[in-house]
């Protein structure tokens, strides 16, 4: 459990849940057994979503530029004059923060962070699209569990040196799923970084 909200509750699917049908969800309150709420969701092996600003799906994903700095269109400097925050330079790693990639082999227990590096099976056909460009292979640096939280996935590419200054689209497939696809409404999605 990651948090509660008045109309929100994160939580992380335990590893062992089942890769396809259908899953009841029941939350209730211990004190009094009472039932809050009940629905069912759709599983399946993977799920793939970038994290993204303002926690809306959409828009400006969790990113780190190579440098450290947070990806984003808009410049920001610390009060020392650093730059905290900006595009994302070509031909440099940009790390991209998801969830979704479902049950991996050396996944840590529910709940516990990873204390070293798990990647993600070759036969999940990871690709990553920056831009109009589909990354090369040698192009996805690492892609696995990562930045010490449950359940995080982490890629880790190098944005493609034809990629346009400004805000670009970043999408991926694995496992046959697409990140830009809504799994509740089946609706597009769009998701960027910002590259200078």
């Amino acid at each position: 459990l990651y948090y509660v909200y008045p109309y929100q509750i994160a939580i992380q699917i335990p590893k062992d849940a089942a890769g396809s049908g259908l899953a009841e969800i029941v939350v209730y309150r211990v004190s009094t057994s009472e039932i809050l709420a009940v629905t069912e969701v759709r599983m399946d092996v993977a799920s793939p979503a970038f994290f993204t600003e303002g926690s809306t799906g959409t828009g400006q994903i969790a990113a780190i530029n190579q440098d450290g700095t947070i990806n984003n269109v808009t410049v920001k400097t610390d009060s020392a004059g650093k730059v905290i925050q900006g595009p994302g330079e070509r031909s440099k790693v940009v790390s991209l923060y998801l969830t979704g990639q479902g049950n991996i082999a050396g996944m840590p227990d529910d709940g516990q962070p990873p204390t070293t590096t798990v990647p993600t099976p070759p036969e999940a056909q990871l690709r990553v699209f920056i831009g109009t460009k589909e990354l090369e292979q040698s192009q996805i640096q690492y892609s696995g569990l990562g930045g010490g939280y449950p359940g995080l996935w982490q890629i880790n590419a190098v944005i493609p040196d034809a990629t346009v200054p400004g805000i670009n689209p970043v999408v991926i497939l694995y496992r046959g799923f697409p990140s830009n696809i809504n799994p509740v409404t089946g609706g597009r999605v769009t998701t960027t970084i910002a590259v200078k």
